[in-house]
């Protein structure tokens, strides 16, 4: 398949869901403020951009681009800038999505590469190091798509809610407590909820890190409104994690929406 015939064809593979973005977050500051709990300024939401509209196509398209996807990264984590390659499958469809990644991500100025049509692979050039689009491809994208997909689900069922990405928090009833950067919070029916997205496999450091801010600091929240949502997880893996700990709800992209539909005891669609 030609890279002309993915260009004619791109509104196939780019996600053309709505963003919603939330207009106000007085209330949850206000609960937080209950909690002392005390979010640094700015606050930060959703932005209405083309790194949006990618961490969604990224997200809804991971099981095909899981490969070079961890090839990116890598070369990212890289001490030393290096070319690499990435060979495509049998799969027109595998092939159609990776090649349209390639073309967005080449669109927007994100990272260089070349199709080779007659070899079926794709060069990708070392990566520029900008630490914007790296902080984007080492998991912010996947903290974008999460909570753009939440945002989304409530709107949906018209459930009012408040959230903040990656707000920077101080325990102020803690002496001399420290900033602490979260992935996401949201007030959702005037209860507080806790995301947190990870792309690597160093679940256990997390799962730490979120039982203290659940318990030993103040955010006393129950197991099922704190959520971790592993990149690198099967279905299995996150029930057995979930049966060993007792504050965290543990889980992945294939069953995120679908757990916190249930949290939120909304109908099944």
């Amino acid at each position: 398949m030609s890279e002309k015939s993915v260009t004619q064809n791109k509104s196939n593979y780019y996600s053309a869901t709505t963003i919603v973005l939330s207009e106000s977050v007085d209330k949850l500051i206000t609960e937080l403020d209950k909690l002392q709990v005390t979010v640094k300024c700015p606050y930060t939401q959703l932005k209405k951009n083309d790194l949006l509209k990618l961490a969604v196509f990224m997200g809804e398209n991971y099981p095909t681009l899981a490969s070079i996807y961890e090839k990116m990264k890598a070369n990212i984590n890289e001490s030393k800038k290096s070319k690499f390659i990435f060979s495509l499958s049998e799969s027109c469809k595998h092939n159609y999505i990776c090649i349209r990644f390639r073309e967005i991500l080449e669109n927007q100025g994100l990272w260089n590469s070349r199709y080779i049509e007659s070899e079926k692979i794709i060069c990708f050039q070392a990566h520029c190091k900008d630490f914007r689009i790296k902080s984007f491809f080492q998991g912010g994208w996947l903290e974008i798509f999460v909570v753009h997909k939440i945002c989304s689900l409530l709107s949906y069922h018209k459930i009012e809610y408040n959230y903040l990405i990656n707000p920077q928090i101080i325990y102020s009833r803690i002496t001399k407590s420290k900033s602490y950067e979260l992935d996401a919070l949201f007030l959702i029916n005037d209860k507080l909820f806790l995301v947190e997205v990870k792309t690597g496999d160093k679940r256990n450091i997390c799962l730490n890190q979120l039982t203290q801010h659940i318990t030993e600091r103040c955010l006393c929240l129950p197991k099922e409104r704190a959520f971790l949502i592993m990149l690198s997880l099967s279905n299995v893996e996150t029930e057995d994690w979930n049966r060993k700990n007792h504050n965290i709800t543990v889980l992945n992209l294939n069953n995120f929406i679908k757990c916190i539909s249930t949290a939120l005891e909304l109908p099944e669609s």
